[in-house]
């Protein structure tokens, strides 16, 4: 392999922060070229990825804590960085050769590596790394020969997927944290459609992900960390739909776009919706970046592509357009910030003791439940809903034997929200959202009662006097009739 000098340039990257944790950080470029970040490292401190160099080439670099360094080539003109091991150690890709052809590289302790290529290709790429650098994953291929998917190790070198025999060109994407699992695609002749599927190196076994809908093409891009969570899109005349493989069963989740990686967990994945950068939580509902996080933006930023998500789910990277440079960099986004959503309660018509009634409080997205807890008042009536990432939510406050009450639009973004105080009425005996004859029914049944006489109904107890009296049918005769949200 020809020895390539590192060309080390500190740039002065452009932070956005918050006063509390999120940050937005624009890698930024040698005279604001375009960049795109397509890796990042468990911590957040090393980001991998391509910029443009003068006469449109590009140049494979590594960011690491504000210092970008460019990594070179393999004698050509060009390379690309692909990504990045967890551990922070190996960057993948490709990069030309003195001859002009492109090869798989890995990148590590300053040097860069041709991985080579399959007997006949002359041609190879890096699509993916396992967390410590030792098994990369990708292509080969050549001018008389078609793409042949492959995984490289320091022991065996590269080598070919055992992929069934009527596999006629195949791509892996991806592989799990301990090198173990390789997701990929395949097909059979030159008209048939992709098929995904998952390989097991320990077992040599190949195993087809089913496409979400019959006949259709359907990709997969990254794999969670045990291998049961897989993550791509299925083609389709409308578009492409973000699909979710749990083991081998295919999942639509929300709206329309591909997804590009998943947390390690597979909880979170990251890709592209509509043209920005999108992302995806467990329960399948989509949010955009850009909107998300515009508190962290300034007017005429995007960020259009999520690339890449840290095994934990925190740092993504990928590009996005800076309006005022008029420039797609590289971007770097820190979305650590949880904050609290605080306000004041009243329980209408009730004198008992307030810290001592449960309150449940259901989070919704798109309709989506994505949070559920049970909060306290204080003494004063207030509460408080802690560790609530930025986003925007639709909360529902019930407690029986009170309406329930929906409170939409309640955005979180880079700070506490205080002051959403509701007011919940009473009268709701039987817990049907509704002040009825069924709730006047269950009351004259616990009518007289105490706690524990035989008849007692906690819930008929509308002022939490301990009592059921006439004070309580005052209660719902006043209420009669009234509804709680849905």
């Amino acid at each position: 392999m020809r020895s390539l000098a590192l060309h080390i340039t500190v740039m002065t990257a452009l932070l956005v922060t918050c006063t509390q944790a999120e940050r937005l950080i624009w890698l930024g470029t040698l005279a604001s070229a375009p960049s795109s970040a397509t890796g990042v490292s468990a911590d957040g401190t090393r980001v991998s990825g391509w910029y443009t160099v003068s006469g449109d080439f590009t140049r494979a670099f590594l960011w690491q804590d504000g210092v970008f360094q460019e990594l070179g080539t393999l004698g050509g003109n060009n390379s690309v960085a692909t990504g990045i091991s967890a551990d922070g150690s190996t960057v993948i890709g490709y990069a030309e050769t003195v001859e002009g052809y492109k090869r798989a590289f890995r990148w590590k302790s300053g040097a860069m590596r041709d991985l080579g290529v399959l007997p006949l290709d002359t041609n190879s790429y890096a699509s993916d790394v396992s967390d410590d650098g030792r098994v990369i994953v990708g292509y080969s291929y050549g001018t008389a020969s078609r793409p042949r998917a492959v995984w490289w190790t320091p022991a065996s070198g590269i080598q070919p997927l055992s992929l069934p025999a009527d596999t006629t060109e195949s791509y892996a994407t991806s592989v799990s944290a301990d090198g173990r699992f390789i997701t990929g695609i395949r097909r059979t002749g030159n008209t048939e459609p992709f098929r995904a599927f998952q390989y097991d190196t320990l077992t040599a076994t190949y195993t087809e992900l089913p496409p979400l809908l019959p006949g259709a093409l359907s990709f997969v891009n990254s794999i969670g960390r045990d291998g049961v969570i897989k993550v791509g899109f299925t083609v389709t005349p409308d578009g492409d739909i973000p699909t979710k493989w749990f083991e081998t069963t295919p999942v639509r989740l929300g709206g329309l776009g591909i997804l590009r990686d998943v947390s390690a967990d597979g909880k979170i994945a990251i890709g592209q919706s509509r043209g920005l950068a999108a992302r995806w939580s467990e329960y399948g509902v989509p949010d955009f970046l850009g909107i998300t996080y515009s508190f962290l933006l300034n007017r005429g930023d995007e960020l259009r592509i999520a690339e890449s998500i840290s095994p934990d789910g925190r740092f993504i990277v990928g590009q996005g357009y800076v309006g005022n440079l008029n420039c797609n960099m590289a971007y770097l986004l820190d979305t650590d910030g949880t904050y609290s959503i605080k306000g004041n309660m009243e329980l209408r018509d009730f004198v008992g003791d307030i810290t001592r009634v449960p309150i449940t409080v259901q989070m919704r997205r798109y309709g989506v439940i994505v949070r559920s807890e049970t909060v306290y008042l204080d003494a004063n009536g207030n509460y408080e809903i802690s560790n609530v990432p930025s986003m925007e939510y639709d909360i529902t406050f019930y407690a029986r034997p009170w309406l329930r009450v929906n409170v939409n639009g309640v955005r979180v973004a880079g700070a506490d929200v205080t002051g959403l105080n509701v007011a919940l009425i009473s009268g709701d005996i039987d817990g049907d959202n509704e002040v009825t004859l069924f709730d006047f029914g269950e009351l004259v049944a616990a009518f007289g009662s105490t706690p524990g006489d035989t008849n007692w109904n906690r819930y008929a107890d509308l002022d939490g006097d301990e009592e059921v009296t006439l004070f309580d049918f005052g209660i719902l005769v006043r209420n009669f009739g009234a509804m709680g949200d849905w």
